[in-house]
């Protein structure tokens, strides 16, 4: 109707000052009130409207699927009044059955690609959408199939993360030079840059398949923008705006603490000792609840462990550190943790503690 057209019209207008913020000014705050306080209507608008199309496709799709085999829906589902005297159908046999009739009644499926292709039959343009996060972690070889079973694919990445390590899976590309003849040691073994199948994740792929990229303009994780400023400039040429500092604070710290690396042992004792210091000097018993969340990072895994050892000797032979350490692991959706950097991408925290490791040997 009118009222919905007009309230269109302006949440139209409110995204445009939004996306030109820098180029366009509002009159004066009732425009920008005005606007802003349509915006719960046409939530409301949307979401009413998109609960009734779910409903009529679910109703629909129930009545087509009964006419068809003569099966009652209730009974595939296992909702019949005595189905616990039956066999109860598994998913799988659930979905082979009708797959319209299951995706009208659940439009969303989140599932990893194993388990798409053990649900789902392999037939391309399966469902309309397929959506793969996290793409810079995700193999060509692993997601192929789930690829092809979407109409359209989004593929959402970031280049510059950190791709997940393949040390072990190389360390198994050895060779015994002594099985080799003289002519098989001159072999190289090279890989075509054209190849598609060469691509070491799935994001490669896409940018190299000559996928449309869209990008992120602004950065909103970090909550003072002098924790984004180094990678912003290093990674993302400075295109990324950040968001204002939600208070006025220093968000960086630096301890050269002259750390000796045990190469031996691959740990640094010393950065491991002033960690524990820290967590320490961070946790306060009397504010209960209201201390910081702590994150420990490590440049490898062996100074993890290490750290771990040293925070359950300290705890067992010190009540009051316990009683800290305590503290941090009850935080009830940001616990404790201690991790190697492979391991801690997308994980948030107060205050993230970065031990390098790596450093100077004894020798010097």
């Amino acid at each position: 109707d009118q009222d919905w057209k007009e309230t269109a019209d302006q949440y139209f207008i409110f995204n445009t000052l939004i996306a030109n913020e820098s180029k366009i000014r509002l009159r004066d705050n009732s425009q920008y009130d005005e606007i802003t306080g349509n915006l719960g209507k046409i939530k409301e608008f949307q979401l009413n409207i998109i609960l009734e199309y779910w409903q009529q496709q679910q109703v629909r799709s129930a009545l087509r699927f009964e006419e068809r085999t003569g099966i009652n829906i209730n009974a595939l589902y296992n909702k019949s009044r005595n189905s616990r005297f039956q066999k109860r159908n598994s998913l799988r046999k659930i979905i082979a059955a009708d797959h319209e009739v299951f995706t009208d009644h659940f439009p969303v499926m989140l599932v990893n690609p194993v388990v798409c292709s053990s649900l789902f039959e392999m037939r391309e343009g399966l469902f309309d959408l397929v959506i793969f996060d996290e793409a810079s972690k995700l193999r060509v070889e692993d997601i192929y199939a789930a690829k092809l079973r979407g109409k359209y694919r989004i593929v959402s990445g970031d280049e510059n993360q950190m791709p997940t390590s393949n040390y072990f899976a190389a360390s198994q590309l050895v060779i015994e030079s002594d099985s080799m003849s003289e002519d098989e040691e001159e072999i190289e073994i090279t890989t075509d840059p054209g190849n598609l199948a060469d691509s070491e994740s799935l994001l490669e792929f896409a940018i190299r398949r000559g996928y449309n990229e869209a990008f992120l303009d602004i950065h909103y994780r970090s909550k003072h923008p002098d924790l984004i400023d180094f990678s912003n400039a290093a990674f993302y040429n400075s295109r990324l705006n950040p968001m204002p500092p939600v208070k006025n604070y220093k968000a960086l710290r630096y301890f050269n603490v002259c750390g000796i690396y045990n190469q031996a042992e691959g740990i640094n004792k010393q950065e491991a000792e002033k960690v524990i210091g820290l967590i320490s000097e961070l946790i306060n018993p009397e504010k209960g609840d209201d201390n910081p969340s702590i994150g420990v990072a490590t440049f490898n895994i062996l100074q993890r462990n290490y750290i771990l050892d040293m925070i359950n000797y300290a705890a067992n032979s010190d009540s009051s550190f316990a009683q800290k350490v305590s503290i941090l692991m009850n935080k009830p959706s940001e616990p404790f943790f201690v991790k190697n950097l492979e391991n801690i991408q997308g994980d948030e925290r107060d205050v993230i503690i970065i031990s390098t490791t790596f450093g100077k040997r004894a020798d010097g």
